[in-house]
């Protein structure tokens, strides 16, 4: 058995065409409680964090060596993951091919498209 990866995170599980509706509804629940973050907070997250969809996050887990063992939503907006690694056949190099990362000795070299937050 491989090491074991657990992510929760915001991961999108509706379809593309519905986001308009699905991420505002998320919103309006959300920060209706009053217990958690703000409308603003949710908001800049949509806007600064690019989270992304389900089947994108699956497809990375996937290409970077890891099994999806488990997988669970708990709403349209919050995913977990259990994943075990069971190949390095692709693993760090698809990463960084992925995200176009390329690393030269102990340095790491960021294409321009990534945002300044990234680096």
């Amino acid at each position: 058995m491989g090491g074991l990866f657990y992510l929760e995170d915001v991961v999108f599980s509706f379809q593309p065409e519905s986001y308009c509706t699905a991420i505002q509804q998320w919103i309006d629940q959300a920060s209706a409680s009053g217990e958690s973050f703000s409308e603003k907070d949710f908001e800049g997250h949509v806007r600064d964090e690019y989270s992304t969809y389900s089947w994108i996050m699956e497809a990375m887990i996937e290409r970077t060596g890891f099994a999806i063992r488990k997988s669970e939503f708990r709403s349209p907006t919050i995913a977990s993951y259990i994943c075990e690694k069971v190949s390095d056949a692709q693993g760090v190099a698809a990463v960084q091919g992925a995200l176009g990362i390329v690393f030269y000795g102990r340095r790491r070299v960021l294409p321009a498209s990534v945002t300044p937050a990234v680096r």
